[in-house]
């Protein structure tokens, strides 16, 4: 019965994701829930009915599922039967919108006003990044950095561990989109509001390209297949990257008509249109 905008998580044959409420005659702020991946059934709707709506999508690693609150904590689940393991005090009475992302024993969360990186098993605040009263989005950890956006217009990238900086890029706009990485071109790809998608390099920060599109851009990029997938407020999804040549194949005989027990060598030529190319799987 309540509004779902938590994307849901699959892992270990089950899918998890929260509702929320916050109408006056609501009779709770929301639900947290743990179905049969299979069959749909519940299997602990309100092991913990959260005390505040969830807007949050879910993070599960190593039997424990993780999930913000609109009243600025991050709680922590058993996956298998709901019970509270831990719940975390963000800072003041924020929304915790983002998704967290696990890492090297860490919980980094985005909230409405900080970045801060919680230890996975006891919830504790181990460091806390002031975004200046602005949102910060989902982060992307890879090989020690952390990599978020803000409100006030940074892509940040900031070492997982202490909290240090590493580099921040002022891209002059908010940026609600959560960063994706492509490892294999060393590229962070986000999206801001300012209408572009921007591919950054993750050592450095220096901006390697950008994408106009028509509208506010506060999706998150998906990487796949060396292309970038995103959607904007324009009505549209892009995909950016490389286009494959459209390939034509011509076959010739070295004999036309042929009698019995007689051999035809067959040469296929393939081209991009132009030129021949090797290598080719037909």
């Amino acid at each position: 019965n309540f509004p779902i905008t938590s994307s849901p998580a699959v892992a270990n044959g089950k899918i998890f994701y929260g509702t929320w409420c916050q109408a006056a005659l609501c009779f709770q702020a929301g639900q947290f829930v743990a179905r049969d991946a299979t069959t749909g059934s519940l299997l602990w709707p309100n092991a913990t009915v959260p005390d505040a709506a969830v807007v949050s999508s879910p993070s599960v690693h190593n039997g424990r599922v993780f999930f913000g609150q609109n009243d600025g904590s991050v709680l922590a689940l058993d996956e298998t039967s709901g019970a509270l393991i831990w719940r975390a005090a963000t800072g003041g009475n924020v929304v915790v919108g983002s998704a967290p992302a696990v890492a090297d024993g860490r919980l980094y969360v985005g909230t409405a006003n900080k970045f801060i990186a919680l230890d996975e098993a006891t919830g504790t605040t181990l460091w806390t990044f002031n975004t200046q009263g602005t949102n910060a989005t989902s982060g992307a950890v890879n090989n020690g950095v952390v990599y978020f956006g803000t409100g006030r217009g940074y892509v940040r990238a900031r070492n997982a561990t202490t909290g240090l900086e590493v580099w921040s890029y002022n891209v002059g706009s908010v940026v609600s989109s959560s960063p994706a990485l492509a490892l294999g071109s060393n590229t962070l790809v986000v999206g801001a509001h300012d209408r572009y998608i921007y591919a950054l390099n993750t050592t450095s920060g220096a901006l390697l390209w950008r994408y106009l599109t028509g509208s506010a851009v506060s999706s998150s990029p998906a990487v796949a297949d060396g292309r970038v997938f995103v959607g904007s407020q324009d009505h549209k999804v892009y995909a950016l990257g490389p286009t494959a040549s459209s390939l034509q194949a011509s076959i010739t005989a070295s004999k036309t008509i042929l009698k019995p027990g007689e051999i035809s060598t067959l040469t296929i030529t393939v081209t991009n249109g132009t030129d021949p190319q090797s290598g080719v799987t037909l």
